[in-house]
């Protein structure tokens, strides 16, 4: 709204101008001159009082997606095949890529310089299924993986298993771990946020050549994770950064960004001391923060760690909620029709 109100500012006083150079010297009458700029005036006025985004009314900012649209099981993306399906019919680079699947690891006990999603001492308290070491970086680490597979592991088996670390005992919170054997997610909410942040799904995007330049700067950064709005690349998603390679590369990217929005998610329903708080805000269900000068009231927790990560109501959540719908990714699926042997609806859950 501030560019067009400003273009039409111009436009005001611009028109204003040429009247007045236009007028004079044809003699005219102060009535005609300020008629037409009157006529001027009413141009101005509906050109400012257009509305610059209008969001469709069924969009709810305080509950981008509901929790069925999160944890359900849609026909479409009931496998990895499925997914890989997909990827293929919308010639996806991520329908060919095979990612690295690894931490960065400098030994389990040197906890200054290695990533603590994987220092063993971080998850000591815990059972071996949310071990991201035990689970991830020891079976897998160092393997090529199709972009399906990967998507499948991390939101439907144990390898998406992790939990919130507390980084003022440096262990992780018992209460507070991803637990996918018990209830897993939906696929395509992964795809979504991958074509929300660098469209590498669908479209013009999607279409990069992998190695070149521009195809793997959106690669390493295809969840758009530790990528902030700074201009100071040595605080950002950039070679600059010596932080940046705890976080650079597919994997990374997808494995991490995942972990930190189903544990945001936990928190922002727990809430208290838990509670993700910026400025005023404090995110929180139930609570209400503000976001692009709108107040939002968090009516679930996968909007609100949605928000933390990404705080714009358009066009980011305004997106999610898009690109749900356009996947068909947001529907409970639960099809009498056309249900193939690998579909196996059990794993879906009551709400």
């Amino acid at each position: 709204m501030h560019t067009l109100k400003s273009f039409a500012q111009v436009l005001h006083t611009t028109f204003a101008q040429v009247l007045h150079r236009f007028c004079t010297p044809l003699n005219f009458t102060n009535y005609m001159r300020n008629i037409f700029l009157t006529i001027g005036l009413i141009i101005v006025y509906f050109l400012t009082s257009i509305p610059v985004l209008s969001l469709p009314v069924n969009f709810d900012q305080g509950q981008v997606i509901g929790e069925q649209d999160l944890y359900s099981l849609p026909l479409a993306y009931s496998s990895a095949d499925k997914i890989q399906s997909y990827l293929e019919s919308q010639g996806s680079v991520l329908a060919n890529y095979r990612p690295i699947v690894g931490f960065i690891d400098f030994g389990a006990n040197n906890t200054a310089n290695t990533d603590d999603l994987i220092v063993g001492e971080v998850f000591s308290n815990v059972s071996s299924k949310f071990r991201p070491r035990d689970q991830v970086q020891t079976p897998f680490g160092g393997k090529n993986m199709r972009v399906s597979d990967l998507i499948w592991k991390i939101a439907r088996e144990n390898f998406g298993n992790s939990c919130y670390i507390n980084y003022n005992t440096y262990r992780v919170e018992p209460g507070l771990c991803i637990d996918n054997s018990s209830r897993p997610i939906n696929p395509a909410f992964l795809l979504t946020m991958i074509q929300k942040e660098s469209g590498l799904v669908y479209g013009s995007n999607s279409k990069i050549d992998p190695n070149s330049d521009y195809g793997r700067f959106l690669l390493d950064r295809a969840l758009g994770y530790y990528c902030f709005e700074n201009p100071d690349k040595s605080k950002s998603c950039y070679d600059e950064n010596p932080k940046w390679k705890y976080f650079k590369g597919f994997f990374q990217q997808i494995y991490k960004a995942y972990r930190l929005l189903r544990v945001r998610e936990k928190t922002c329903q727990t809430g208290g001391s838990f509670a993700w708080k910026s400025g005023n805000n404090v995110f929180q269900v139930g609570n209400v923060v503000r976001i692009d000068s709108n107040e939002v009231t968090l009516k679930n927790g996968i909007t609100c760690a949605m928000y933390i990560y990404t705080p714009h109501i358009y066009p980011s959540q305004y997106n999610v909620w898009n690109i749900m719908k356009f996947l068909r990714a947001d529907q409970n699926l639960i099809e009498k029709r056309g249900v193939d042997a690998g579909y196996n609806p059990k794993t879906l859950r009551k709400f």
